[in-house]
């Protein structure tokens, strides 16, 4: 059975919600071509063990012990990637499995990397939220210039061809950042998807606001302080699968 695509979790304390994502995950027919792995980084409640139960259920699901950080657990997991494709998604279930074939989708049709763009489907007031939009607006569009609304959106899709040309060294939550910026560097085709975006039904935020809010400026600042040398143009079309 042939890995087209390889669909990343990372997951932090999601006993309360993993066995849903996975389970819903499955039911879609993208599964029948995809390997899920589950990038656990240090979880110190049931996680594992809920992972445990579905691995005797779901088919070509692994479980990646990573250290403390959702981007670097990403990264760990990108490196053991076997599909043409890559997909990562939030484990909460803020974010809908149902939607993930929108940029998978998006992606087998021609874009080299698709960003989720969320919409709220309830009131957020937030400092969390207000933040993020003042970091979309100032930071992302007058200093990084990403053109895209809502880059720190957790579910992306991108080719795995795309990776010779990226240089992804975050550990928190500036990855998704660096990764645009890269891509963009590398002259990939962006395309921005709107998905649902839901209050979190159980566990608990991961996202300190403080430790984020710095986290990602530290990364935008180092972005737009960098020319990259891997930046010479990027086409799907010319480089050869990533074996």
């Amino acid at each position: 059975m042939k890995t087209d695509w390889t669909i990343i979790i990372p997951v932090f304390n999601e006993a309360g919600s993993l066995e849903r994502l996975l389970n819903r995950i499955y039911e879609l027919p993208l599964a029948s071509r995809s390997e899920v792995i589950v990038a656990d980084g240090g979880s110190t409640d049931h996680t594992r063990d809920v992972f445990l139960e579905c691995s005797r259920v779901h088919p070509r699901l692994y479980f990646l012990e990573a250290p403390r950080g959702k981007g670097l657990a990403i990264r760990l997991a990108i490196a053991r990637a076997k599909g043409r494709f890559i997909a990562y998604m939030d484990g909460d279930l803020q974010y809908l499995p149902e939607d993930l074939p929108k940029l998978t989708s998006a992606v087998e049709h021609g874009a080299d990397l698709a960003v989720s763009r969320r919409r709220l489907v309830w009131a957020d007031d937030s400092a969390r939220r207000v933040f993020s939009k003042v970091f979309s607006g100032v930071v992302s569009d007058r200093m990084l210039h990403l053109g895209v609304s809502d880059p720190q959106s957790g579910m992306k899709a991108f080719r795995a061809s795309l990776l010779p040309h990226l240089h992804l060294t975050e550990k928190h939550w500036g990855l998704d950042v660096q990764l645009i910026k890269q891509a963009q560097a590398a002259r990939a085709r962006i395309k921005e998807v709107d998905i649902r975006f839901l209050p979190r039904d159980s566990g608990s935020t991961k996202t300190g606001f403080v430790s984020t809010s710095f986290d990602l400026l530290k990364t935008a600042f180092r972005a737009s302080g960098q020319k990259t040398a891997k930046s010479r143009a990027f086409s799907s079309s010319r480089v050869r699968r990533r074996v």
